[in-house]
C-alpha cells in the first residue's frame, strides 16, 4: 500500500512501525477520529507448525503488525 502512494497525493493507513515510511520519506498524520483495533490472524499449513524458520517469520510479522 505504500509503495501506492508513494509519489502520489493519495493517503492510506498503516502500521506506524512499517520501516517502509521512513525509506519512503512519507509522512504520517494521525487520524483525527477513534477507530476500533483491526483483529489480524495468521494462516498458514499445519505442516510449519513446529518449523523454526516459519516459526521466526510468524513472531517477525506479529511484531511488525502489532
Amino acid at each position: 500500500m505504500l509503495l501506492c502512494v508513494h509519489r502520489s497525493n493519495a493517503i492510506c493507513a498503516t502500521n506506524k512501525n512499517n520501516p517502509l515510511i521512513e525509506q519512503l520519506g512519507l509522512r504520517v498524520i494521525e487520524i483525527p477520529f477513534e477507530i476500533s483495533p483491526i483483529q489480524l490472524d495468521l494462516v498458514y499449513h499445519k505442516k510449519y507448525s513446529s518449523n523454526q524458520q516459519h516459526i521466526k517469520v510468524r513472531e517477525q510479522l506479529r511484531t511488525l503488525l502489532a
